[in-house]
């Protein structure tokens, strides 16, 4: 009689594909060129035989065992763990010892007992000589399951990690409290699938997984914001830390006499400024009805100044804030919208209780390029003349289109029966301000002379629309492939509702 042996890597095996997936969807929804790679490294630690009989054998002598998993003809293998030992050994030789009772609670805590296997797996998985140079890698703290460790590994594009909205000032914390949003859901990520090795699979939930992409998505933005707290106050705030995000969400979704909430509260230690109106009730922050009430006083460049828990007063904005990382501002941007930004840098934005994309894809050396290359343009003037209405245009609140076209003046006569005709004029920033608020494509031509407002777009349908955008966004990317079809020169760039830019050309 034979028995059969379920091969354990298979299980893993089918967890990485769904779980790569996951990936995908996740960080591709915050920058669509994340580019997510996910692999697992098992790891089965053994002691080595000791010279002379000896029973104890000191933590140099350890031995490793690994192997990985990963899609088939991957670019790392075991082989490339052969000098792990050694890295391992320097990492522990040198690495200073710290009191986990100093630090606030993190996922990605140096103290933790892989903390300094999971920096070995990481210098190792850099050094790869296959190792994809545009990747910054990440790895999860060990699933212990059937006498191995078991680490997620995650590879994020370095290009998007390096260009996301991120703190740039070092806190009292040090190293232990997350600079970006995204490295935030990089962590969350990583922890909540480690805990999934640990799980039986959840038949009723698609890949058997437990934690669905927006409950992910969800903690991050609460530990992020716990995170910028801890940054304010200086000391843990378990609960609290946490509840800074829903009482945002709270305020956002609150009305005062039929009016949305639109204000600015500032977070900053109580002696970081001078305050015009002190509150010597001490109004608690976490108070939602009375926190929203006294939002309606910040006008005139007036804000709430709290330190996370009370409401302190009312404080004038001086002109340039110390940049310490510890003075965050709140804005409240009507129903169910909010964000918090350091400085003019906006580091999360929420929206109906769910952190989205970064308010604006825009970078503005990055569409100069294109300008330059799609019209041939040899100098930088009439580049930086777009730049510029680009910019104007992104200050409309409900969204817009410029489409920029060698054909504008035939295009305008040709679309005169479905958009409004205006004589030929050079646009300025402050011209184009005022004809953003119609609906429709701003039409004008690579030297920035505009010829019709309000032009609804003609198009075939194309396999490079995108069901996840909206009406603008694909409207643009028929018009533009259709138009390239016919041999003409242009391009389009799509100003969301939600503060997202893009380009289409």
């Amino acid at each position: 009689m034979s028995s059969t042996t379920e091969n354990p890597n298979a299980k893993y095996a089918v967890f990485l594909q769904n779980a790569s997936e996951r990936a995908m969807s996740l960080f591709s929804y915050m920058d669509k060129h994340a580019s997510p790679v996910v692999f697992l490294v098992s790891e089965t630690e053994r002691e080595a035989k000791a010279e002379g009989g000896a029973e104890q054998v000191s933590q140099s002598l350890k031995e490793f065992d690994f192997d990985i998993i990963a899609p088939k003809d991957f670019w790392i293998s075991k082989d490339d763990f052969a000098d792990f030992g050694k890295t391992f050994q320097k990492i522990s030789s040198d690495k200073p010892s710290r009191r986990i009772s100093d630090m606030p609670s993190s996922y990605t805590s140096p103290d933790s007992p892989f903390a300094n296997m999971r920096e070995a797996i990481l210098r190792t998985v850099v050094a790869s000589p296959k190792n994809p140079q545009n990747l910054k890698f990440f790895t999860s703290e060990a699933s212990v399951s059937t006498g191995r460790n078991i680490f997620v590994v995650l590879g994020v594009d370095e290009d998007v990690l390096s260009g996301y909205p991120s703190l740039d000032a070092q806190s009292d914390a040090g190293d232990f409290l997350s600079t970006s949003f995204i490295i935030s859901l990089i962590d969350e990520f990583l922890e909540k699938h480690r805990i999934e090795l640990d799980m039986p699979p959840d038949a009723t939930e698609t890949g058997g997984f437990h934690f669905g992409l927006d409950s992910i998505l969800y903690q991050a933005g609460r530990n992020f914001v716990g995170d910028i707290v801890y940054r304010v106050s200086g000391k843990p705030q378990s609960l609290w830390k946490e509840r800074l995000f829903t009482i945002c969400t709270q305020i956002s979704r609150t009305s005062y006499e039929l009016g949305e909430a639109v204000g600015t509260i500032l977070l900053a230690p109580q002696n970081a400024m001078a305050r015009s109106i002190e509150f010597s009730g001490m109004p608690r922050l976490g108070n939602v009805r009375s926190t929203r009430k006294l939002l309606e006083l910040t006008k005139d460049g007036m804000v709430l100044h709290s330190d996370t828990e009370i409401v302190l007063g009312l404080a004038k904005l001086p002109r340039r804030m110390p940049k310490n990382a510890k003075s965050f501002f709140i804005d409240f941007l009507g129903m169910h919208k909010w964000r918090i930004r350091y400085g003019s840098k906006s580091l999360i934005d929420v929206s109906y209780g769910m952190p989205v994309p970064p308010r604006s894809t825009y970078d503005g050396g990055e569409f100069a390029a294109a300008i330059k290359k799609v019209f041939s343009f040899k100098g930088s003037r009439k580049v930086d003349r777009l730049i510029e209405l680009i910019q104007a245009a992104m200050r409309e609140k409900k969204g817009t289109m410029l489409v920029i076209s060698k054909r504008a003046k035939e295009e305008a006569r040709r679309l005169a029966s479905q958009s409004t005709a205006v004589a030929p004029i050079l646009l300025s920033r402050q011209l184009l301000s005022s004809l953003t608020p119609i609906d429709g494509a701003i039409l004008l031509d690579p030297n920035g002379v505009c010829y019709s407002i309000g032009t609804i777009l003609d198009g075939m349908a194309t396999s490079s629309g995108d069901a996840t955008r909206g009406a603008r966004y694909n409207s643009a990317v028929k018009y533009v492939d259709y138009r390239k079809t016919l041999g003409e020169v242009c391009m389009a760039v799509v100003i969301s509702e939600d503060g997202n830019v893009d380009l289409v050309a």
